[in-house]
């Protein structure tokens, strides 16, 4: 017994017992104490799981609330026009899995200055008017150093009883496209309301089970916030794990979108940030404080010109003091170096946080371990979450077009007159034609000769990972050896992208060049040009997600592409195998070869021989393409409900 009270003695509770003698406790009503203790925390313990387990049965339930979290919504989104939209999936596990009831919640954007945001409004989208009403969900956020109000709204019932929500709020709100919304310092109020949404959605009658994220990074910026929910599950799907590097955000800059009001005042009151701030405005120090927050406004306004200070008042100052300043933010906010990183990464937080991922091609799913397509902080966070990772390959609904492929030659003939020298100059081009027809620029023209095989192209401006540098190589080999083609690319603002508008000017300078291509600067409505080219040219490094080429597939455009991401996954190459070929492929990855140019031109001329010389081997690639992918929906909703199952 004495031995007993020793040991309770030297407990780790022995401070609480130290007088034990002036209590006058013996050791047999200390030993029955601790008897006592133990039963009752063991009472306690059995009674909790039975409540527990009461509790989850009570709430079981055979359906699954799951909460779809997208800005490609082309429906209920102004200034979105996606062929690859979520949308369709929605609708499809809907209606595959009625017990699977469906939120979509996206952003309210486009909005004017005078619209009157009230109770209820009208929402004109793209020439359709659908009716907002607010919900009881209003809350606040705290962004961009300043406080915005935020509204949920439902929109007017659909046919499918899906809920679709939008949120509201000054701070995006009155942005003029989603391209804005997805800029570092938007897409941080953007996700802040979407989690405070999320976890008040119970007001509305839907209690999330699963937060499907498309694309955008769910858990941005949460270290900063109260714990989110553990009965909410996030499902996180990635675009591109490579954009990331070039997503990564100063510190300092990084700081001042995440922090709330108390971390801002942290960084106010910081004896150091004062003192940098006194130098870069020239100020005296004792005049900082009163006139800090100023000083943040007028940083985040121009930001940019500040850390970049090559000219003007700030030359030679803002390099040297922003280094300070994210140093400085690193040791006041540890999390913002929570991975090891030098500066924050958007999409880390949610890699490391979300319940299970996914990504949009098997290929670039195995490539991300083989050939580690990532920076190695990333790459160390999904090899340690790779238990809770996958690929969905996106699919889109398209129906029997043979009757556009039958009428190829006749819309073919059509088209080269609409870019005929005449056409372009008298403007008298077909506008339905384009996306937006008011803002494009066509430069060059096409003769007509009717045998030349038509080529197109429409990569995004990013120079290496749409492998433009590669497309414009090989269409002036292809001009140089007087090969017989005409072709057409067009490119969203691509102009303003010096290395385009170098091409662009070199095909203008070169006569020879002259009725054999045409540049447009804005976008096709892919249907009218698929309907009419007879190769679609995509020689990218990286591609995860652009379903452009199964609609030229299926519009009897036969595609010539590099062995990269969902491309390898969707495109057959004909010589590989003659029964389900549907194109040209690379055998080579674009993305480390030196000889970029050679690998992608010698599959183009390939293309051309068949094209040429054998119409019945080209009509066999277009019949397979016919059949492609037809059975390929259903396995992806299955694919897509085995892994909310699986998340649950």
């Amino acid at each position: 017994m004495e031995e007993q009270a020793i040991n309770i003695l030297e407990s780790e509770n022995a401070e609480d017992y130290t007088n034990l003698d002036e209590k006058n406790f013996s050791l047999p009503e200390i030993e029955g104490f601790w008897n006592f203790v133990r039963n009752l925390k063991s009472n306690c313990k059995t009674f909790y799981k039975n409540i527990k387990k009461h509790i989850n049965f009570q709430s079981d339930k055979s359906f699954t609330n799951i909460v779809y979290l997208t800005t490609e919504c082309p429906l209920y989104m102004s200034n979105v026009e996606r062929m690859d939209s979520p949308v369709d999936f929605i609708f499809k596990i809907r209606n595959q899995y009625p017990d699977n009831n469906i939120c979509l919640l996206i952003p309210i954007i486009g909005l004017s200055k005078d619209t009157k945001i009230s109770k209820k409004f009208t929402l004109e989208i793209a020439d359709r008017f659908y009716e907002l009403e607010r919900t009881s969900i209003n809350f606040n956020i705290f962004s961009e150093n300043r406080n915005w109000e935020c509204s949920l709204y439902r929109f007017s019932q659909n046919e499918l009883n899906i809920k679709i929500y939008g949120i509201y709020s000054p701070s995006f709100s009155y942005l003029k496209n989603i391209e804005e919304l997805k800029t570092f310092e938007k897409l941080i109020s953007f996700m802040k309301a979407v989690r405070s949404v999320v976890k008040n959605l119970g007001k509305e009658g839907f209690k999330p089970d699963i937060v499907h994220s498309e694309t955008l990074p769910f858990y941005l910026g949460v270290e900063f916030e109260p714990k989110f929910p553990a009965n909410i599950k996030v499902l996180q799907v990635f675009e591109n794990f490579a954009k990331m590097e070039r997503e990564k955000q100063e510190a300092f800059w990084s700081a001042i979108n995440l922090v709330d009001k108390e971390g801002m005042k942290k960084i106010c009151s910081d004896i150091y940030i004062q003192n940098c701030f006194a130098r870069l405005f020239n100020l005296p120090v004792k005049e900082i404080l009163p006139k800090m927050g100023n000083c943040i406004n007028l940083i985040y306004e121009n930001y940019r010109m500040f850390h970049n200070s090559e000219v003007g008042e700030y030359k030679n100052h803002g390099d040297i003091i922003f280094r300070h300043l994210n140093n400085r933010i690193k040791k006041l906010f540890p999390a913002i170096t929570l991975h090891g990183t030098d500066y924050y990464y958007p999409f880390l937080s949610s890699l490391s946080n979300c319940a299970f991922w996914a990504v949009y091609s098997k290929t670039y799913y195995s490539d991300l371990y083989s050939e580690g397509l990532a920076s190695p902080q990333i790459m160390k966070e999904i090899i340690k979450t790779t238990d809770k990772s996958g690929y969905v390959q996106p699919v889109i609904s398209i129906e029997d077009y043979l009757g556009a492929i039958e009428s190829k030659t006749k819309n073919k003939k059509l088209f080269i007159k609409e870019f005929s020298s005449d056409s372009i100059k008298t403007d008298f081009i077909n506008k339905t034609m384009f996306k937006n027809p008011d803002n494009i620029k066509i430069y060059g023209y096409l003769d007509s000769f009717y045998d030349a095989p038509l080529l197109f192209a429409n990569p995004k401006s990013d120079i290496f990972e749409e492998g433009i540098d590669i497309l414009f190589s090989a269409v002036l080999k292809l001009f140089e050896r007087n090969r017989n083609i005409q072709f057409i690319i067009s490119m969203k603002d691509g102009l303003k992208n010096n290395y385009v508008k170098s091409f662009v000017e070199f095909l203008q300078n070169n006569k020879i060049f002259m009725g054999r291509w045409v540049y447009v600067d804005g976008e096709f409505n892919l249907n009218k040009i698929f309907s009419a080219a007879d190769i679609y040219l995509y020689p990218a490094r990286f591609c995860d997600k652009s379903l452009n080429h199964v609609l030229g597939i299926k519009y009897g455009c036969v595609p010539i592409v590099s062995n990269a991401g969902i491309l390898n996954d969707t495109v057959i190459d004909i010589f590989d195998n003659i029964s389900d070929g549907n194109g040209f492929k690379t055998k080579e990855s674009l993305l480390r070869e030196d000889e970029n140019t050679n690998i992608y031109i010698d599959y183009i001329e390939k293309a051309l021989e068949v094209y040429n010389t054998n119409p019945s081997s080209w009509g066999i690639i277009i019949r397979n393409g016919q059949e492609f992918n037809k059975e390929n929906d259903f396995l992806v909703l299955e694919h897509y409900n085995n892994i909310y199952k699986s998340i649950l």
